[in-house]
């Protein structure tokens, strides 16, 4: 209609604007652009300034942080629809292309969005959009039902649109704009303009860590966070998706439109009842979590998520730490006493690609078909190193061709046999384990050789995994990362340690002349507290030299960033300057700090 507004008869135009009139603006986020893009529409057909000036507005309001329980742009820059579900790659990815794309046609007209609408979607393409992509495409945690869609893998381009469009509009952040979009358009991902650091997006119980070598996801789930929904026939499989499903990416083709063939019950970094199918759920469907417990924690380099498990009989702690080049994964206390299938935690499952190289009790070897392994040291696949800090009793290897249909996941397909080859790796806890556990370390980047060096010096240290502690010490960077489920005690290093007042999440990287404290709460309320640590400090905090422990104090956030991280700098006490007699220095006394 606007196309030939100039040769539509008086009575089409009245028939056509009566019937877009059902697209009158309503509902909230993308839903309510989608509806101000047909209004718009229907104001330049019309020829009224007025209800095109309202549509554009209605757009550009959309452009702010949702408190509360609204939907949209939340404060950590995630994206809700449908409730508090997780919606980046879906409906907050057409709003990113919708958004933008009317912010561009505006320009220089009356209508045009304001500098903080622009300077907002920025924001949310810079804050939010870019760290839940890796190369051209978009982490499948983030995109709800849309990755049960045939072609949904290209749709991540669509955010290169989005990009040119906003660049068109113009912000005041357009030089990182540009950085993001030549990522984008370089597809394979660049060393030079990777992102580096941690994130997590504690309004969606959703963590990212980037490194030049790979990129990693994790999704968890609240009594705050919604899972994955079914409704309209797509979805049908996502019972588990959002139950610690991390993606590992490195050419961002590890699970290309896998999904029709994948076993649903060992989505990576799940723990799940092999049962028959999987849970019947109805159009509409979808479910808070059951435990409160969830989060993570970062200083934006590093960081680490936990949750409380509780899903579908099986309980348990789940905790994942991602420091520099490696993800460590502890359980603990994992218990399904009303279940009567086996239990796996799902390393991971992807396309296969390559050789697949284990070591177990049987020596280094290369396997194909489905392997039970006894005494595994470490799986290598695709580059990627899985190392078991732990020995598990039972570990299972596949490198098998899988069938499956579209159908299966999206009922608006036929049930065409699908066949993909594909790798996975498991860890079996058995029928109704009682108190299992795990350890393992993910290492991307590196082959067979130092997947060996690493299982015999991982360089990483597991201070506890049980019930009320699970935390590591990693000695490349100095850094301890710890998930308090209970107020509790740690011993980081023989001479250090911390004691919360609380259950928190807690990291403590070690430098020369200071320690860094960052903390949150996964609780998402605010606290106030002390942490004590055996150390004492230059002007922060109270030293109690009785019990040779410093108390510090911490005050974490309310409102919209209750559940975000807050990092205290603590610097050391300076090294005396001593001038040691020649009489002391020969007689072999060391004088060194109390730590």
């Amino acid at each position: 209609m606007v196309l030939m507004n100039d040769h539509l008869s008086a009575a089409q135009r009245t028939s056509g604007l009566n019937y877009l009139q059902n697209g009158s603006i309503s509902q909230t986020a993308q839903n309510l652009v989608w509806r101000a893009d047909v209004t718009a529409m229907r104001g330049v057909i019309a020829q009224d300034n007025t209800l095109t000036n309202n549509a554009f507005s209605a757009a550009a309001g959309a452009i702010n942080i949702a408190t509360g329980t609204n939907e949209g742009i939340k404060a950590d820059y995630s994206f809700h629809q449908h409730g508090a579900q997780l919606y980046n790659g879906g409906y907050g990815l057409f709003f990113s292309t919708e958004t933008a794309r009317l912010a561009s046609q505006s320009r220089a007209t009356a209508f045009a969005f304001s500098p903080a609408a622009r300077n907002g979607l920025a924001n949310y393409f810079l804050e939010g959009q870019q760290w839940m992509m890796r190369g051209n495409v978009l982490d499948y945690n983030v995109t709800g039902r849309n990755f049960t869609r045939k072609g949904y893998h290209e749709r991540s381009m669509e955010m290169l649109n989005a990009v040119d469009y906003l660049l068109a509009a113009g912000t005041s952040r357009d030089a990182e704009l540009q950085v993001f979009r030549n990522r984008i358009q370089a597809g394979s991902p660049n060393p030079a303009d990777t992102l580096v650091g941690h994130k997590h997006f504690w309004k969606s119980d959703y963590s990212v860590h980037h490194r030049p070598e790979f990129f990693a996801s994790l999704r968890m789930r609240s009594t705050r966070t919604l899972g994955s929904e079914v409704i309209n026939g797509e979805g049908l499989q996502s019972f588990y998706l959002a139950e610690g499903a991390m993606f590992l990416y490195r050419t961002g083709m590890e699970y290309y439109e896998i999904m029709p063939v994948w076993n649903w019950r060992r989505l990576p970094g799940t723990t799940v009842e092999q049962r028959s199918n999987l849970p019947t759920r109805n159009s509409g469907d979808n479910e808070y979590g059951t435990t409160s417990f969830v989060g993570g924690v970062s200083d934006g380099n590093n960081g680490m998520s936990a949750m409380d498990y509780n899903r579908a009989g099986i309980s348990g702690r789940k905790s994942w730490f991602f420091v520099g080049d490696r993800i460590i994964a502890l359980g603990a206390n994992l218990s399904a006493p009303t279940t009567n299938d086996p239990i796996f935690t799902t390393l991971n499952q992807e396309l296969l690609d390559g050789t697949v190289t284990v070591s177990d009790q049987l020596g280094q070897r290369t396997i194909t078909g489905t392997n039970a392994l006894t005494g595994a040291k470490w799986v290598h696949h695709d580059g990627v190193g899985y190392i078991f800090l732990q020995s598990p009793s039972s570990v299972g290897v596949s490198a098998t061709t899988q069938t499956g249909t579209w159908q299966s996941i999206n009922s608006q397909y036929d049930n065409t046999p699908v066949q993909k080859d594909v790798f996975t790796t498991w860890i079996d806890h058995g029928s109704k384990p009682s108190g299992a556990s795990y350890a393992y370390m993910i290492a991307p980047g590196i082959n067979t050789s130092q997947t060996q060096a690493l299982w015999s010096n991982p360089q990483i240290s597991i201070l506890r995994n049980d019930s009320s502690v699970q935390a590591i010490y990693d000695s490349l960077t100095s850094t301890a990362q710890a998930a308090f489920f209970t107020a509790s005690s740690l011993n980081i290093l023989p001479q250090l340690t911390v004691q919360t007042d609380r259950n928190l999440l807690l990291m403590l990287e070690l430098n020369e002349d200071h320690y860094k404290l960052t903390l949150s709460n996964p609780l998402n309320q605010p606290v106030s507290g002390t942490i004590l640590i055996s150390e004492e400090f230059n002007g922060v905090g109270t030293w109690d030299p009785i019990s040779a422990m410093s108390s510090i104090p911490y005050n974490l956030p309310s409102g919209e960033m209750a559940g975000s991280s807050v990092s205290y700098i603590l610097p050391l006490i300076p090294e005396p300057t001593l001038i040691v007699p020649f009489a002391m220095a020969t007689t072999g006394w060391v004088l060194r700090r109390r730590r």
